[in-house]
Order: C-alpha cells, then structure tokens, then sequence
C-alpha cells in the first residue's frame, strides 16, 4: 500500500484511503483498516471553519474519523471510541447524525439477542465468520 502512489499515481488522500479501509472493516479486518488510516493518513491541522490549509491536503477528514470510531465500536472498545471521537473533536470536526446513527445500529446489533432469521442469512453470516 505504501507504494501505491509511485505504482499507480494514487494519491495518498482520504477520498481513496476511507474506501480501502471501509472494505477492509466489513470484511472483518478491524485493526488493519486501523492501520491503514493511522499510517497512511496524517492527522488535521485545521478545523472545519478555519481557512484551507496546505498541510492538511493528505489528512484526516471527517469519514476517517468516523471510520475508526466505527472499528471500535465493532470490536466493543469503548475507550478506543472516545479516544477516536476526541480526536475528531480535536481537529475541528464533529460527526453528524448519520454517523451517530450508524454507531447506534451497530453497537445495538451486538447487544441484541439473534433472531431466528433465513437460512440463507445463517449461512451467509457462518461465511463471514470464517472469513474473519
């Protein structure tokens, strides 16, 4: 990944890293799409209102943020969450309600018991386990 830009002139930039990081969350890879934004990824040196900053062209945006909350929340790291959601906060940048949604549903889903559901629901869900 590190060579991604001398290989194929891809820029190391949020709207290309959050996508690979986003995929490697649902597949299961937690730590590695962590990985992947902390090193790829530099953290904001500016806030939303403040004027465009230079320095901040290869940073951290709003989705990343919001991506490693979300691979906290996943993994039930409450303390890595807040620790994501201040550094948000610190950058300027505050999550919006999609977001907030999004982290509700998923930390709801891991606290609710499992229904009965399809079949073919069961055995997609024994797939994606294994895959992790």
């Amino acid at each position: 990944l590190s060579t991604l830009p001398q290989d194929h002139h891809i820029p190391m930039v949020a709207y290309f890293v959050n996508p690979l990081a986003a995929a490697y969350q649902s597949l299961g890879y937690i730590q590695e799409a962590r990985d992947i934004l902390q090193t790829m990824l530099a953290d904001r040196t500016a806030g939303e209102d403040e004027i465009f900053n230079v320095n901040d062209l290869c940073a951290k945006d709003k989705g990343t943020y919001s991506l490693l909350v979300q691979g906290s929340v996943v993994t039930g790291d409450w303390g890595s969450a807040v620790e994501a959601l201040g550094e948000m906060n610190k950058a300027g940048l505050y999550p919006n309600p999609r977001h907030c949604n999004i982290w509700s549903e998923i930390s709801e889903r891991q606290t609710r018991p499992r229904a009965r559901g399809s079949w073919k629901k069961k055995q997609y869900d024994i797939w994606a386990d294994s895959v992790r």
